[in-house]
């Protein structure tokens, strides 16, 4: 495998695996998202309304670069359906309990200050991202499992270990 991509819902904890993957690996780390947030910066567009071209314009970019890196651990929520066509990419789905997604989100954002709160921001977000990916893409699921080499569920610290174990294995390192 030249890459493997890392894809999720928000708070399922791809970030936290896909650094902690290229850092065993001792490969580049790219988070699409990261990438994404300093583009619209760059457009002078807010994270909240992103301008559909503008959107597609950056998934070109970040599908050729998906194509000719090598060594790269991808992390974004759309990737594993724009690469689902590369051999060379192992692609992983990473899914998180509801309440370990909410226990994320009250650690992480400052404008949710209760549970319920989190769980509606989360599926605010859910509902946010699914329209985006039908509209922008035609996708009715775009973290269809068929997508995806490996569907692993990340709920804690030992899970981390074990799925960084197996992808590791499965990439042959």
């Amino acid at each position: 495998m030249r890459n493997v991509v890392i894809s999720g819902r928000s708070y399922t904890g791809t970030t936290t695996l896909a650094r902690s993957l290229s850092e065993t690996l001792n490969w580049q780390f790219i988070s699409a998202g990261e990438r994404f947030r300093a583009y619209c910066c760059q457009h002078g567009c807010q994270i909240t309304y992103i301008p559909f071209p503008l959107q597609l314009e950056f998934d070109r970019k970040i599908k050729s670069e998906m194509a000719n890196q090598s060594r790269t651990v991808f992390e974004g929520r759309y990737l594993g359906c724009f690469c689902k066509d590369l051999d060379n990419t192992l692609k992983v789905l990473i899914n998180a309990s509801m309440s370990m997604r909410i226990e994320r989100c009250l650690k992480r954002e400052d404008i949710v200050q209760s549970a319920s709160e989190a769980s509606d921001f989360i599926l605010h977000r859910d509902n946010r991202e699914d329209s985006d990916a039908k509209e922008l893409y035609g996708l009715y699921n775009f973290l269809d499992e068929n997508f995806f080499d490996l569907t692993l569920g990340n709920n804690n610290l030992s899970e981390l270990e074990e799925n960084l174990k197996l992808i590791s294995e499965r990439i042959g390192q």
